[in-house]
C-alpha cells in the first residue's frame, strides 16, 4: 500500500476530520470555535491524533505476539512515511519529540517506582544525545550544542546513581 503524499504538515481541520473519522474527535465548544477547529488548534489536535494512534497500535500491534506480524506490519506502514521524509534534521526531531513523549507519559502515571523513573531520566537523555547529534550535523560550533549535552550528563549521572541506589536495595533485600 503506498502513501499519498501531501507537502506541509496537516492543517488543524484535516486532523479534526481525521479524528473524526476514528471516532475520537474533541468536541469543540460551539460559541467559542463556531466555524470549526483553529489553525492554533492544529498542535492539540495532533497530540490526540497521536495518542488514538499508540493506543491502536497497542492493541494491534505487540511485539511480544507470536509471530508479530501485526508489530512488523506498523513498524513497515510507519517507515513508508517516515523513511521518505527529506533531511535527516526531521528525522532526528522525530526521534527526540517521540523520547520526551515517552519520558513525560512515565512521569505522567505518577506511580514514583524507580525502574519507572530510571526508564524516564534515560528517555530524556536519549532526547537530548539526539538532540546533540542533529545539532552535531548541522555544525560543530553550535553554542546550544554545549547546553545539551550538559543536560544529557545530567540525565546520565541521575540515571547512574539510581541504578546504583537500585541495585543496592535490591542486594539488601529492600526492593
Amino acid at each position: 500500500m503506498a502513501a499519498s503524499r501531501r507537502a506541509g504538515p496537516a492543517s488543524a481541520r484535516a486532523v479534526h476530520r481525521a479524528l473524526a473519522e476514528l471516532g475520537a474527535a474533541p468536541i469543540a465548544d460551539p460559541v467559542a470555535r463556531p466555524h470549526g477547529p483553529r489553525p492554533r488548534d492544529a498542535a492539540l489536535l495532533l497530540g490526540v491524533l497521536a495518542a488514538k494512534i499508540d493506543l491502536d497500535a497497542s492493541v494491534r500491534a505487540d511485539p511480544n505476539d507470536d509471530p508479530p506480524d501485526g508489530f512488523t506490519d506498523f513498524l513497515m506502514g510507519y517507515h513508508n512515511l517516515i523513511g521518505d521524509v527529506q533531511g535527516g534534521d526531521t528525522r532526528l526531531r522525530l526521534l527526540a519529540l517521540r523520547s520526551v513523549r515517552t519520558a513525560f507519559d512515565l512521569t505522567m502515571a505518577g506511580e514514583n517506582d524507580p525502574l519507572e523513573c530510571m526508564a524516564s531520566d534515560a528517555a530524556m537523555l536519549t532526547a537530548n544525545l539526539i538532540n546533540a547529534y542533529r545539532l552535531q550535523q548541522r555544525t560543530a560550533n553550535d553554542p546550544a550544542l554545549s547546553s545539551i549535552l550538559d543536560s544529557a550528563g545530567h540525565f546520565l549521572h541521575d540515571l547512574t546513581c539510581a541504578l546504583d541506589d537500585y541495585r543496592g536495595s535490591q542486594a539488601a533485600g529492600l526492593g
